[in-house]
């Protein structure tokens, strides 16, 4: 399986692939999400693509059945942090059928030198704010949302409602299963070929009465009461891949009750 994590439209180029390892295992792909409102979600992420085109990429993925997976994080104190954009987001979530919405409690983080990096960019586009960050955080590493627990409760509420997973670790867990979709086979999918279509066959065995034909030989499927036999020819697995290799493997292939052809 695989699980994608981005912010840009390019993943679209590799839709296709993506489609196919989710029909033979299982693909994710998750998008990163915290502003709604394009005119600043360019000045907070300047070098991505912005939040609607996003969700057109998530709507995408939609319709292929690949599964999807929201960010939202991280949520900046006193800029993104309001009922209207988290609300449009999660509303935006619940039209596309994201599967899960991750979020570690609605605020951010600032390490040494990106709380440098991060201060000057809020004198450049939003003059004053640095002072309100430094009054009510000071050197904090953690910044949660003054409005951190009516957030959540919004997040949970319209998740809950809408059958979309909202706890992280459910979030994760689910993109760690992953499915059986080749279930394994069992004894009694097996065909055997008929006895006279396979010139090297010197036992008898079971006669055909709703055969297929696989490379100019006719298979039919195993009973119970063929499998009590001990003349039964050829056996070949139904899976394609097995097929393949018994067909090298004859005439030297090795039958249910120990006869050889």
């Amino acid at each position: 399986g695989a699980a994608v994590q981005t912010k840009s439209d390019r993943i679209l180029r590799d839709a296709d692939l993506l489609e196919e390892i989710n029909r033979s295992a299982k693909c994710v792909v998750q998008m990163t999400l915290t502003t709604y409102d394009d005119d600043l979600c360019r000045i907070l992420e300047p070098n991505v693509c912005h939040t609607k085109r996003r969700i057109q990429v998530l709507e995408e993925m939609a319709k292929r059945g690949i599964p999807t997976v929201v960010w939202l994080t991280p949520v900046l104190p006193f800029i993104n942090d309001t009922e209207e954009n988290i609300g449009a987001i999660l509303q935006e979530c619940v039209r596309v059928g994201v599967k899960g919405v991750i979020d570690f409690g609605m605020g951010m983080t600032l390490r040494d030198g990106d709380r440098e990096y991060y201060y000057a960019a809020l004198d450049r586009h939003f003059p004053g704010m640095k002072e309100r960050y430094i009054r009510r955080y000071g050197n904090a590493y953690q910044l949660p949302s003054p409005r951190a627990k009516e957030l959540t409760a919004l997040l949970h509420r319209i998740c809950g409602e809408n059958g979309i997973l909202s706890d992280p670790e459910e979030c994760f867990a689910y993109m760690y299963d992953l499915p059986e979709k080749n279930p394994q086979m069992s004894l009694f999918d097996l065909c055997v070929t008929e006895p006279e279509q396979h010139p090297d066959c010197s036992n008898g065995g079971p006669k055909a009465t709703d055969t297929e034909d696989h490379d100019g030989m006719d298979y039919v499927r195993v009973t119970r009461e063929d499998l009590e036999k001990e003349h039964i020819c050829c056996a070949v697995s139904n899976n394609k891949d097995i097929q393949e290799a018994s067909k090298k493997a004859r005439p030297a292939a090795v039958i249910p009750g120990g006869a050889e052809c």
